[in-house]
């Protein structure tokens, strides 16, 4: 029975590392510098993050690379000509990046869901539209056969 404890601990020790490991690497290669100014890079936490990215979450542009994997987070400016232009690079320490990680899954899932909503919505307002003239159609077969029957009841 010790055995066994002590096997599951090492397991989790092992697991940890492992985990550990791999988020540092995820975060060294997220803060690694791809663009030539430097100046451009800041550091945050992710509750720092937060706090901005709720004030206007449109200026935020988190970017994924074609695995769907998190290349970057940008804060982007529309410039005169109407194209994004980028200000700064977002980077982070390794707790922060953990959390931020978690919150860029759920908040992609939120925004699939959202665009699914939408998606919906616009679906119902079509078969609402076909609803509304079935039974506009209805009404007026009715108000038709009302009319027929009353002229026929007039002539009797």
């Amino acid at each position: 029975m010790n055995f066994l404890i002590v096997l599951m601990v090492v397991a989790i020790i092992i697991g940890g590392f492992v985990f550990l490991c791999f988020f540092i690497v995820k975060t060294s290669w997220f803060n690694d510098s791809h663009f030539s100014d430097p100046n451009d890079e800041i550091f945050l936490s992710f509750r720092e993050f937060i706090d901005f990215y709720k004030l206007n979450p449109d200026r935020y542009r988190i970017e994924y690379d074609y695995d769907g994997d998190l290349s970057s987070v940008n804060v982007i400016n529309i410039n005169r000509y109407g194209t994004p232009h980028r200000l700064y690079k977002i980077k982070f320490k390794l707790f922060s990046f953990i959390r931020f990680y978690y919150w860029s899954k759920n908040n992609k899932k939120r925004e699939k869901q959202r665009d699914d909503n939408e998606k919906m919505r616009g679906f119902l307002e079509i078969v609402q539209k076909d609803i509304n003239s079935i039974r506009e159609r209805a009404e007026n077969e009715v108000r038709e056969a009302e009319m027929i029957t009353n002229e026929v009841g007039g002539r009797l």
